[in-house]
């Protein structure tokens, strides 16, 4: 019996079979999740979606509502000042709860009543995207953020006075920052950035690509690593690095 054999077509891409209004839908929703791959299939798109939908799904919003607020305000252009005249609180309890820190605390019905004042019915559903979002963000090691800074920093030829003044900086603060020694914030991460005259995206090219990311100097990473570890700890990598480099120079031999 004669079977005839299947015919070896090429693989098409999947957004070939939509008509062009859905077809750039579908290719929009693949880089709105960092989907990239020009092979991706539809089963692959459903699955992360489905995936992000459900981590925001059970996310509590109860414990973010300072996070929440701050989002409302910056909707609002209301500064700090402003919102703490409007709603009739002072700058520093506002500050606390925006930034989930001191001892000032927020009630559901207080919390509902700064929304209104927002007008910030409107965005509700973005409330649990938010939340999720912070955290995310708040997942992503930041170890070697100081490292990245320095590196661009340097590579912009600007010294630390001058640096620390065009992004509105102590010098002590940014060579703390730079050093590991404190933590940067996002928004403060992405606030030196511009001032440095990058865009913040470019950050996460040199802090996670796997190529670009090795421009930045090791001993700059290093040197945060250190600063974490024990006396013990410290003289172990000590007496190693002693040992690469007898081991090199008997090389050379």
């Amino acid at each position: 019996m004669f079977f005839r054999k299947p015919l070896k077509r090429p693989l098409r891409d999947p957004s070939s079979l939509l008509f062009p209004c859905h077809r750039c839908f579908f290719w929009k929703i693949c880089s709105m999740f960092g989907i990239s791959e020009p092979r991706a299939n539809f089963l692959t798109v459903r699955i992360f979606i489905f995936n992000q939908m459900e981590r925001e799904a059970f996310v509590d919003t109860t414990r973010h509502y300072g996070l929440i607020i701050k989002h409302l305000r910056k909707h609002s252009g209301l500064s700090v000042r402003k919102l703490a005249e409007k709603i009739g609180r002072s700058i520093g309890w506002i500050s606390e709860i925006e930034n989930e820190c001191g001892t000032a605390r927020l009630t559901d019905a207080e919390f509902q009543r700064i929304v209104d004042a927002l007008d910030g019915g409107k965005h509700r559903e973005m409330f649990r995207t938010w939340v999720a979002n912070h955290q995310n963000s708040q997942r992503s090691d930041r170890t070697f953020d100081g490292a990245v800074l320095k590196f661009i920093r340097l590579k912009k030829q600007m010294r630390l006075r001058d640096a620390a003044g065009v992004s509105g900086l102590s010098v002590s603060r940014l060579s703390k920052i730079e050093g590991g020694i404190s933590p940067v914030t996002p928004e403060l991460r992405n606030k030196i950035m511009v001032s440095f005259g990058y865009s913040p995206s470019s950050f996460k090219n040199l802090s996670t690509d796997p190529v670009r990311s090795k421009v930045v100097p090791l001993r700059y990473k290093l040197e945060i690593l250190m600063r974490k570890m024990s006396e013990l700890e410290i003289e172990t990598v000590f007496n190693f690095a002693l040992t690469v480099t007898a081991n090199n120079q008997l090389n050379k031999i």
